[in-house]
């Protein structure tokens, strides 16, 4: 680098004055804000109009607030992970335990990867979200959990019958309270309601260990049983309305007009 410049608590460059770095073009979090036991950001990305780069030493969560902004920036960016398992794999070499290898830094990898990393399910309601969620348990044994369950489990009321007695504001306060409840889990499966991703904060929060699988459904195959957003003719206007959110929020977009085998198959390959 042509120029290193650190920035600390009480430093000549701080966390009021940074700012002033305008030809900044990397950002590096070698701190511990980002954990899942601090969720917050030290500085604000957007200031800084040359950024090319951000990597996170932070690998707890998998995508922390900060590698989330630089990828909403569309901004080339990395986590800590890939080096905890380097720095892990070199000292086996130092011990004599086993040569470093990129094949064997792939195999780790990946197996961290798909025991840890949790797969989010969203989209319209009725959709398939709790069906597909139920068929990927088959296949991986992963835990399912699902947000409209947890918000009767606090409620002792289903969603439907949060929103016609208290309405729609409410539910979603203890909609994301549920999230909150699944956000700090790994290795799980998440079935969301139709409408949890409406909220940023939510998307926030299942984004760091997850990936969110967008299950696309066309409109004439879904229904309003039971879902008082969605009647007299309304889901046609959520579909409109909600669509580009889901599209923008996702990592991946997988279709659920066919079999539900192929649905999870998909989900499985991505």
């Amino acid at each position: 680098a042509k120029k290193v410049i650190v920035v600390s608590r009480k430093g000549e460059i701080n966390y009021l004055n940074y700012s002033e770095q305008k030809d900044v073009q990397v950002v590096i979090n070698t701190t511990p804000v980002g954990t899942l036991a601090d969720d917050s950001e030290l500085i604000d990305l957007t200031v800084f109009a040359n950024l090319e780069g951000v990597f996170d030493c932070v690998y707890n969560p998998f995508r922390t607030r900060l590698i989330l902004t630089a990828q909403r920036l569309g901004v080339k960016n990395a986590g800590g992970i890939d080096m905890l398992i380097s720095q892990a794999l070199k000292s086996q070499e130092k011990w004599k335990v086993s040569e470093f290898s990129e094949q064997k830094f792939k195999e780790v990898y990946d197996y961290i990867i798909d025991a840890k990393t949790n797969v989010v399910l969203i989209g319209m309601p009725s959709c398939g979200k709790t069906t597909v969620a139920k068929a990927l348990k088959e296949k991986t044994g992963k835990q399912v959990f699902d947000i409209d369950e947890i918000v009767y489990s606090l409620e002792g009321r289903t969603p439907a019958e949060i929103i016609e007695t208290d309405g729609e504001n409410y539910f979603r306060r203890i909609e994301s309270l549920a999230v909150e409840k699944v956000s700090h889990m790994q290795g799980v499966i998440i079935a969301t309601g139709g409408g949890t991703v409406l909220r940023q904060e939510n998307v926030i929060k299942l984004k760091k260990n997850g990936r969110l699988f967008y299950l696309e459904r066309e409109l004439n195959k879904l229904d309003d049983k039971d879902r008082p957003l969605s009647r007299n003719g309304a889901i046609s206007r959520l579909f409109d309305e909600r669509r580009p959110i889901y599209e923008s929020v996702c990592d991946k977009k997988v279709s659920n007009n066919g079999k539900i085998e192929d649905t999870v198959k998909e989900i499985l390959e991505k």
